[in-house]
């Protein structure tokens, strides 16, 4: 019997330059030209595939909660070191 070959989960690299792309990227409006410059940008800088593509809270879903956490760590982060000074 053969068995059908499941996709590994791929857990994409958040490089600072991703997210400094995606905190840009939400203070655009959506489908603006300077949008649509950022979100290519960003697609490439996480390499994403074609189907967790565009990236929304839609379609690439999973992307777009990982940048979310990611960004709110940083922010998180920031703002402890500020308070430790």
């Amino acid at each position: 019997m053969l068995k059908r070959r499941q996709p590994k989960p791929r857990v994409p690299q958040i490089s600072p330059h991703a997210l400094q792309l995606f905190n840009e990227l939400q203070t655009h409006e959506r489908g603006s030209e300077l949008w649509w410059t950022l979100h290519e940008q960003l697609w490439r800088e996480l390499q994403a595939k074609v189907w967790e593509w565009p990236l929304d809270r839609r379609t690439g879903y999973h992307l777009w909660e990982v940048l979310t956490a990611a960004a709110d760590a940083l922010e998180r982060r920031q703002g402890e070191l500020v308070a430790a000074k």
